[in-house]
């Protein structure tokens, strides 16, 4: 929302949320077998719990609650279920179709609260499900073919898919979007070395567009990235510097710096890591910036987030605020001693 951090605590399974400028960690439900995805609409939050008893099929239950906890009720039951997305009062995620053909399925419930609708199905894998006011944008990918795009669908109707652009096979690691422009990272191999890229294109341009490019160090296969209205963030893939680039621009600046080169990785770099990760194809928690202005403030918040979610590996969630435009704060870390979110 826009004022709080939204989260999984990994210990005791419990939907948590904490101020944005730091403050008391508050439990909203407990028990919630949590599966590292979280969304936040307009006056309610979203996550994936995993369901008792559901024996050899992986069952997964889309809950939905008040911002304030209040209210808790169970959407759907999904067969293994992932990629939430929530915009204003819409819904929509990825799931397994309920025919036998075991196929992937785009699943989405409008703002009016009525039964979710099995829009789209296919014999690929569907991933990086997004939300627009208008649209329900997913990742296409074809493992015969050796294919991938980006699609879309109107929310409105008729149910058909429109084909954004093409993009590199097995190379997305993260997809983003605003109003105005769509925005993803590419981990690039050419034999030698491996690179990675963050590209941006409107949402009706042809070509994508280079925004940003270096090496990959880490060897990591995750690129966190994320987006607010007036631009795209990312972090290095060892999480050491937050970067920021106006939309439709692919002059970038540094935002955020963490303290200590070698202490990073284990502290610092973790925090500024998870203010942005999310890897479509995994389980991995979410987290996004409201804008540059607020990251320096953020990075208290999720710190506390980072601990009480068990580090590194812990699921976090967060919804982007609307608003806010770029700054240029710089933000040292505080780096101490401990486990690997110690910060």
């Amino acid at each position: 929302s826009t004022t709080h951090l939204y989260f999984c605590e990994y210990w005791t399974e419990s939907i948590m949320r904490i101020p944005q400028t730091g403050g008391e960690a508050e439990v909203l439900a407990v028990d919630q077998g949590c599966l590292g995805f979280v969304a936040v609409g307009t006056s309610s939050i979203y996550w994936l719990a995993e369901a008792e008893g559901g024996g050899f099929i992986d069952r997964t239950l889309i809950v939905e609650a008040s911002l304030q906890g209040a209210g808790t009720s169970i959407i759907a039951i999904e067969e293994d279920a992932s990629s939430l997305a929530a915009r204003g009062a819409n819904l929509a995620w990825r799931a397994i179709a309920d025919d036998d053909s075991g196929e992937d399925v785009i699943v989405v419930r409008d703002g009016n609260g009525g039964t979710p609708e099995r829009i789209y199905q296919s014999a690929n894998e569907l991933s990086a499900v997004r939300l627009t006011d208008d649209h329900v944008y997913f990742i296409e990918k074809d493992d015969i073919e050796e294919l991938e795009w980006l699609e879309r669908i109107p929310l409105a109707g008729p149910f058909e898919t429109e084909i954004v652009t093409e993009l590199p096979y097995e190379s997305v690691v993260s997809l983003r979007l605003n109003d105005q422009a769509i925005f993803w990272g590419e981990m690039l191999d050419d034999g030698e070395n491996r690179h990675y890229r963050i590209v941006g294109m409107g949402h009706d341009d042809e070509d994508p567009m280079e925004i940003f490019s270096g090496y990959n160090r880490s060897y990591s296969d995750s690129m966190p990235i994320q987006a607010d209205e007036s631009g795209v963030y990312w972090s290095e893939d060892d999480g050491m510097r937050l970067y920021y680039a106006p939309t439709g621009s692919d002059e970038e600046e540094i935002i955020a710096v963490s303290g200590d080169r070698y202490l990073d990785y284990r502290a610092s770099g973790c925090v500024l890591d998870r203010l942005l990760r999310h890897d479509p194809r995994s389980r991995q928690g979410a987290v996004a910036v409201t804008s540059a202005a607020g990251a320096s403030a953020l990075v208290a918040a999720v710190t506390s987030a980072v601990l009480l979610s068990g580090g590194c590996e812990g699921d976090i969630g967060f919804a982007p605020s609307q608003s806010g435009g770029a700054g240029t704060t710089t933000t040292s870390s505080t780096t101490g001693s401990g486990g690997e979110g110690a910060a």
